[in-house]
C-alpha cells in the first residue's frame, strides 16, 4: 500500500482564511457591542432621572447626587472610545489578490474619536512616494490606501505619514513594507482633530492614481501640485 501523500495547501487560500475568519470575528465582537452600547444607554438614562430626582429632594450639592454626578461624567467620557470601538470592528477589511496590496486603519484622537477628513500618505524620508497615492478619513477616521501594482513597486520600508492642510501633523513610529497580496491594518493616535483632506503637495514624474475614497463616499480627484518634496515644515 502506497504512502498518502500529504496535501499541500496554498499559502494564499491559509491567508484567506484567516482573514475571513478575523472579520467575521471582528463583526460578532461589533454586534456584542452594540447590545453592550444600548444597555449602557438604559443605564445612563436611568442615573440621568435619579439624579434629577435626588437633585430636587435633597439639593445639588448633597452626596448622593455628586455620585450620580460622578457617574454620569464617566459614561460620557468613556463614550467616544466605546463609539470607536464599534466602528473598527464593524469594518470588513479590503480584499486584494496576488499583485496588490492595502493599508487600512483608523486615525484617532487622544480620546479615541475619530479624527476625519485627513490625509494618509507613505513617505521616504521627506518625500511623498505620489506613485503609491494616498487616502482620506471618513467620519470614524477609518481609511483605506490600495496599491494594485504592489509587485512593481519597491518594498520600503515606508512611513505613515498624516496630513492636514498639506502639512504633516503626525508620523507614526512604525514604517510599513508592502508586501503583495497582504492586507495591514493601522490604528493611529494623535493629538488633534482636522477637517479637511487635501492631497500630499508635490510634481509627480508619473500621474498620481486618484484618492482610495473612504468607504461612504465617492471618489474625488487629486488637485495639480507644484514640488517634487512633501510639504515645507512651518
Amino acid at each position: 500500500m502506497e504512502a498518502s501523500q500529504a496535501r499541500q495547501v496554498p499559502v494564499s487560500q491559509i491567508s484567506e482564511t484567516l482573514e475571513k475568519t478575523i472579520a467575521d470575528l471582528d463583526h460578532a465582537r461589533a454586534a456584542d457591542l452594540v447590545e453592550l452600547g444600548e444597555v449602557r444607554t438604559a443605564k445612563f438614562n436611568g442615573l440621568a432621572r435619579d439624579r434629577v430626582r435626588l437633585a430636587a429632594k435633597l439639593g445639588a450639592t448633597h452626596p448622593r447626587v455628586l455620585a450620580r454626578d460622578s457617574s454620569l461624567a464617566l459614561h460620557a467620557a468613556t463614550l467616544p472610545g466605546f463609539a470607536s470601538e464599534i466602528a473598527i470592528s464593524s469594518v470588513t477589511p479590503p480584499r486584494v489578490d496576488q499583485s496588490s496590496w492595502a493599508l487600512h486603519g483608523n486615525v484617532l484622537d487622544g480620546s479615541r474619536k475619530p479624527i476625519q477628513r485627513v490625509t494618509v500618505a507613505l513617505y521616504q524620508k521627506d518625500t511623498w512616494i505620489q506613485r503609491l497615492g494616498f487616502a482620506c478619513t471618513d467620519a470614524n477616521g477609518y481609511f483605506v490606501l490600495m496599491v494594485q501594482e504592489a509587485a512593481k513597486t519597491e518594498s520600503g520600508p515606508f512611513s505613515i505619514n498624516i496630513l492636514r492642510n498639506g502639512e504633516i501633523i503626525y508620523i507614526d513610529q512604525n514604517p510599513v513594507t508592502i508586501q503583495p497580496g497582504h492586507v495591514e491594518y493601522r490604528e493611529i493616535i494623535i493629538g488633534a482633530a482636522a477637517n479637511t483632506c487635501p492631497p500630499p503637495t508635490g510634481t509627480p514624474d508619473v500621474p498620481p492614481p486618484p484618492a482610495t475614497p473612504p468607504a461612504s463616499t465617492k471618489p474625488t480627484e487629486p488637485t495639480a501640485a507644484t514640488k517634487t518634496r512633501g510639504p515645507r515644515r512651518k
